[in-house]
């Protein structure tokens, strides 16, 4: 079967020139070299985007890419990339390539994985081929990825629900497979009419993303704000008010002679840290450690600032 790719990105180590690596593997293993077949999706200054790639990447001076514009639809270009740890570097630019190539060369390293039961190996190349397929054949290139393998049916699953959550045509697959638990073991959830991401689904509830899980979006304010201004909120929370009783430095009592009793409590711990934010019906204060450190309207213009 003959895939066609917008973009295609093929990473292999220095020295094993056989030893081809889709871009989304180079996130699980970080080769200090790499060569890479590519198209760069942005461009500013000297820091690009490659498409699978986690990481930033920077050019070298004494590199010169063609623009965006120039590349050309039916080829890729091959860069050399070295690590520098938290970050990629493009050392050489190789040239321009067919890209046709690396699709059937990524279908038989995908085979020999499934033989030797290389799991992780085939779920990344499994993102590859899908997420660089057009829009119009992505349904149709994931569903001929599926196998046999009850983990590999979970892991691509997960990758169906990454791309096409909230589908008929996912909805349909799930049910008319019989694929129930092997969604909700992917992460799937039935919502509606339909089976949606676990990320759709916290969506849906108004929940965001961090690194412990999902959280309401007033929580995840509070952990961003102390992981950033941790020494502002403590400082702000140490002070004597100028106002009768009620102002940055007042404790919670303090609050609740003032304002009553909140509507809704939201708290995070942060490095031994306790971090509240009260909200009522036009206004909410934040706390930490019992003590205010922000005061606001509804309007979001602090009433103690300074």
């Amino acid at each position: 079967m003959i895939f066609q790719f917008t973009l295609l990105v093929t990473l292999g180590f220095i020295g094993q020139p056989d030893h081809h690596l889709t871009s989304d593997q180079i996130n699980q293993i970080a080769p200090s070299h790499a060569k890479v077949y590519t198209r760069i999706l942005e461009r500013v200054g000297n820091t690009v985007r490659l498409s699978g790639i986690e990481q930033e990447v920077i050019v070298s001076p004494h590199i010169r890419l063609p623009r965006i514009s120039e590349q050309k639809s039916d080829a890729c270009l091959s860069l050399r990339l070295m690590s520098h740890g938290d970050y990629l570097e493009i050392i050489a630019l190789l040239g321009e390539f067919d890209f046709s190539v690396v699709i059937e060369e990524q279908l038989s390293i995908r085979g020999q994985a499934i033989t030797d039961s290389q799991w992780k190996q085939v779920y990344s190349i499994d993102r590859f081929l899908v997420r660089e397929s057009s829009s119009s054949d992505r349904w149709s290139v994931w569903e001929s990825l599926r196998t046999e393998n009850p983990n590999h049916q979970i892991a691509w699953l997960k990758l169906g629900g990454d791309f096409f959550s909230g589908s008929k045509y996912l909805n349909d697959l799930i049910w008319d497979s019989g694929f129930e638990n092997l969604a909700s073991q992917a992460g799937l959830h039935p919502f509606g009419p339909t089976w949606i991401s676990t990320y759709a689904l916290a969506k849906q509830l108004g929940l965001t993303a961090n690194t412990n899980g999902f959280v309401s979006k007033s929580r995840s304010t509070l952990l961003n704000q102390a992981k950033h201004g941790l020494g502002e909120m403590l400082d702000k929370a140490s002070r004597k008010s100028s106002n009768a009783g009620f102002g940055l430095g007042s404790q919670r009592k303090s609050v609740r002679a003032a304002w009553g009793d909140p509507q809704k409590v939201d708290w995070v711990r942060f490095d031994q840290h306790m971090i509240e934010h009260w909200t009522y019906q036009d206004r909410h204060v934040r706390l930490i450690n019992g003590r205010v450190y922000e005061l606001k309207k509804s309007t979001e213009v602090s009433l103690k600032s300074n």
